[in-house]
């Protein structure tokens, strides 16, 4: 048991003996981890509803948790976060409320209401912050394309994939991207 198990235990029980399940799970939760869906966390509900320090040391063999506790997960400062996404949210949709109009020629696209919105961020960690109408389901068409991108470029490095994808000459527009230093255009 190191001082820093003792630590961590005493944040979580508020000094008592006893940790609950309640505060146990709440705080695993503010940290963005949903702990009645995350396969990793579910075994966690089945907890009596007060945790002593050896019944906590035991749980330290999940190993999400275990990086919990030693704030080892990609993303510790998860208030933040969430607070910048939710004003992006507000403010990205708020300015476009009631414009745009559905891709006609998109057969999958047609049927679905034009009002909906919603956003969804999930870190490599499994922290989830949704907002909106982020249940519903729908197709990513192009937006595949940016995230197949993305992954080529972490498997391969950017010198690579631009030595077999090639780039928009640019005038810009679908949808104005960034160019890289040098003028690179950087266009999935």
């Amino acid at each position: 048991m190191t001082s820093f198990e003792r630590d961590a235990f005493a944040r979580l029980s508020q000094g008592r003996d006893k940790v609950t399940k309640k505060h146990l799970l709440e705080s695993i939760e503010e940290l963005g981890f949903k702990t009645d869906t995350d396969i990793r966390l579910v075994s966690l509900k089945s907890l009596a509803d007060q945790v002593s320090f050896g019944d906590a040391l035991a749980l330290l063999h999940i190993p999400l948790l275990k990086r919990i506790l030693h704030s080892e997960i990609s993303l510790a400062d998860w208030t933040n976060l969430k607070s910048l996404l939710t004003a992006a949210y507000d403010e990205a949709f708020e300015s476009c409320a009631n414009s745009g109009v559905n891709a006609t020629y998109i057969e999958p696209l047609k049927e679905v209401p034009s009002t909906l919105r919603g956003a969804a961020v999930c870190t490599i960690d499994g922290q989830c912050w949704s907002k909106g109408d982020s249940l519903f389901p729908f197709t990513i068409q192009s937006v595949s394309k940016t995230v197949n991108y993305c992954i080529a470029l972490e498997t391969l490095g950017l010198e690579k994939v631009l030595s077999f994808v090639d780039v928009e000459p640019s005038g810009t527009f679908f949808n104005d991207l960034v160019l890289l230093p040098g003028g690179i255009p950087f266009v999935a």
